[in-house]
């Protein structure tokens, strides 16, 4: 770590200055990330680990302490249900309580996919047909980062990741139809743009997935997704978990 962000990703044995106790079994110099999110994050769609535990190897062998990783997603989450998982969920609030890093994935789920099609009325690509529930979004993502900000010590860091696409991609999207892709990615790079926009009001830290999966929008990421074409294969869950380590402020010095 950087003399600026010594704290940013260890905690000590005690108390920190959010006053929450340690959560046991806390060990000394043990790192400790969370996972929230829709399900993305549970794995959902492959038979393959999802990007969590892979996320604790590769912060392992960066940071040469142990990585303790808690993934708290649900399949199908909203981003209503998750601001209802911070608020009432004791299991989840006593992981946040002691949280080095926490990721989220969240917001597709808020959005209605059979839209997309050709009785969308956006025909040059754009997300017209989707524009209320993207008002909506903004607030309620603000809502829930603040309460996941007010949960976590001070010196945690969250990440909060983009999506490639928030419908289907890949070969299985394209066989949906034109109509359908362009939609599909209009409505990705706006729900993306909530998200980046949300994290940097409180703070936290954007990952650019969309980036990862796509490049600059023009690259085929089939390999990178289940058969379903809709979640991550073993690859693109390694891809994402590459992501968050490389967005994380760490120093294996430290």
């Amino acid at each position: 770590l950087t003399a600026a962000t010594a704290s940013a990703f260890r905690l000590g044995d005690g108390p920190d200055r959010s006053g929450h106790p340690p959560v046991g079994p806390v060990r000394a110099h043990e790192e400790r990330v969370v996972v929230l999110g829709d399900s993305v994050a549970t794995g959902a769609g492959c038979d393959c680990k999802p990007f969590g535990p892979r996320l604790a190897t590769l912060l392992t062998q960066r940071v040469h302490r142990p990585v303790h990783v808690s993934t708290l997603a649900k399949n199908g989450l909203t981003t209503a249900e998750l601001l209802t998982q911070l608020r009432s969920d004791a299991a989840t609030i006593t992981e946040l309580g002691t949280a080095s890093a926490v990721t989220v994935t969240i917001a597709a789920n808020d959005f209605d996919e059979s839209q997309a099609g050709d009785s969308c009325p956006a025909g040059a690509g754009s997300a017209a047909c989707y524009e209320p529930q993207l008002m909506a979004l903004h607030p309620r993502l603000n809502e829930l980062l603040h309460t996941l900000r007010r949960l976590t010590p001070p010196q945690a860091q969250i990440l909060v990741t983009g999506y490639w696409n928030v419908f289907l991609d890949g070969v299985v999207g394209a066989n949906e139809g034109p109509t359908y892709e362009r939609v599909s990615d209009a409505l990705t790079q706006r729900v993306n743009d909530t998200l980046r926009l949300s994290a940097k009001e409180i703070g936290a830290t954007y990952v650019d997935l969309y980036t990862a999966f796509r490049g600059n929008g023009s690259a085929d990421d089939t390999h990178l997704l289940a058969d379903d074409g809709d979640h991550p294969s073993a690859a693109g869950q390694q891809r994402i978990a590459q992501a968050l380590v490389g967005s994380l402020r760490t120093d294996a010095s430290s």
